[in-house]
């Protein structure tokens, strides 16, 4: 656990001291991620992508998802998280409750109740 949280830790500052670095991985990863989600895919595979993404979207400040290449687009990312709370796992729709209450946090204006 010392080490996941110090790894953790130094992912941080990196992504502190570097917001290009998470802008371009968030503009390059996160449609296919979905994409690997959406599609029929094991749940391992699945449950990796959705860690990914939640890490993703976790890091990445509100105007990043909001704006610019790394933009979320909502009816899509609506879509694709209305798509994971029915899913049949118990595994795939609690990072799916995770996701939406992020991003209600997030992007409140965007994803309300």
């Amino acid at each position: 656990a010392g080490a996941a949280t110090a790894a953790g830790f130094a992912l941080e500052r990196i992504l502190e001291a570097e917001p290009e670095l998470l802008r371009g991985y968030g503009a390059a990863l996160t449609a296919p991620l979905m994409a690997v989600v959406a599609a029929s895919v094991g749940l391992t595979v699945k449950l990796q992508c959705l860690g990914a993404l939640a890490k993703l979207l976790h890091h990445a400040p509100p105007q990043m998802l909001s704006e610019g290449a790394a933009a979320l687009q909502p009816g899509q990312t609506a879509s694709f998280l209305a798509g994971l709370l029915s899913s049949r796992d118990g595994a795939v729709v609690n990072v799916a409750l995770f996701l939406v209450d992020l991003l209600m946090h997030k992007l409140p204006g965007t994803f309300s109740p």
